[in-house]
């Protein structure tokens, strides 16, 4: 623990603040009730540039930790730079070493945009267990896995053209939402399809994103290997951003902007009719996805804990687009 926790305070020291949060990650995985973890999951982020995202780290924290002065004051620190952040113009992504965010620029949403698509929810409910969450997620997957089986090649067919024109309003990709035939001769990694285990959002963006060889995304914690279509996912490709990231949120919104991707919320924190209307859109992208790129590869780590995001934001629009 010493070590990792050693290991993120030179990362952050030396500037690498991306690196940084993932030791910070690995420290909180070895131990959620050190306070160090968090503060330096929360600081990293900070210096990354996502206020956002900071905010919600840092809220995390504080559940875990509720009688820790130190995290206390940090949440009011963020909370404030959070704030101030949204009364300033937008400021252009903080690119990593391992991928260049002008060229992928979904792994960052920008203060402005998460706001715009927000508002907080007071959650009081029962939050289920874990073993109650993959219950009900697989009674519903099940039947769009049978009803992906039947559909079978009349998917090809679909396309833009098929949504509602509320939808289609929501639907903002050049070039996307119609049907694009499978490309050949596709030069496919080597480690194609290969398990990669369970792995951070910020793995996942630096290792898998557009410029790479292999093209990974993530559905509600179920990460795909869509490298057999780099014309979808690839560089200049129509649904370029979504490679390496977590596209979950914009499913469950209709919303496919490039501002949407990793945002992070338990799903199960609302009420049963529209937690179920909502679930059935992402089971039914889910259930496409495997039918089109196979079983999944890895687990995002965000949603192994998935009961201790926050709620989702309030969201009464009629937007999500079921397969």
């Amino acid at each position: 623990m010493e070590k990792v926790l050693h290991r993120g305070s030179e990362l952050y020291s030396t500037g690498e603040f991306c690196y940084a949060e993932l030791s910070y990650d690995k420290a909180i995985e070895l131990d959620p009730l050190d306070w160090r973890g968090h503060f330096g999951k929360v600081v990293s982020v900070q210096a990354q540039g996502k206020p956002f995202k900071a905010f919600q780290a840092c809220r995390r924290g504080v559940e875990k930790l509720p009688d820790d002065t130190t995290m206390k004051e940090l949440e009011a620190s963020v909370r404030d730079a959070y704030q101030a952040s949204k009364s300033r113009p937008a400021e252009p992504a903080v690119a990593t070493t391992a991928m260049e965010a002008s060229d992928c620029p979904g792994s960052i949403a920008s203060p402005e945009a998460i706001e715009a698509a927000t508002a907080p929810r007071n959650f009081t409910g029962r939050v289920p267990t874990k073993e109650e969450r993959v219950e009900r997620k697989e009674m519903m997957l099940d039947i769009f896995r049978e009803q992906w089986a039947r559909i079978g090649k009349a998917k090809e067919s679909m396309g833009y053209a098929d949504y509602s024109k509320e939808q289609q309003q929501m639907l903002k990709i050049e070039g996307g939402h119609r049907p694009m035939a499978r490309p050949d001769g596709v030069a496919l990694p080597k480690d194609f399809r290969d398990p990669i285990g369970t792995v951070t959002s910020e793995h996942l963006t630096k290792y898998y994103n557009c410029n790479c060889k292999r093209l990974l995304i993530s559905i509600h914690g179920d990460i795909f290997d869509v490298s057999d279509r780099p014309d979808k996912y690839g560089t200049n490709a129509p649904y370029y951003y979504f490679a390496g990231c977590d596209i979950t949120w914009g499913l469950v919104t209709g919303n496919d902007t490039d501002q949407i991707v990793n945002m992070f919320f338990d799903l199960f924190k609302m009420d049963e009719a529209e937690m179920s209307k909502k679930m059935q859109c992402l089971c039914s992208w889910t259930g496409f996805y495997e039918f089109e790129y196979g079983k999944r590869v890895g687990r995002l780590a965000e949603f192994e804990a998935e009961h201790e995001l926050p709620a989702p934001p309030v969201h009464n629009a009629e937007e999500c687009v079921v397969q």
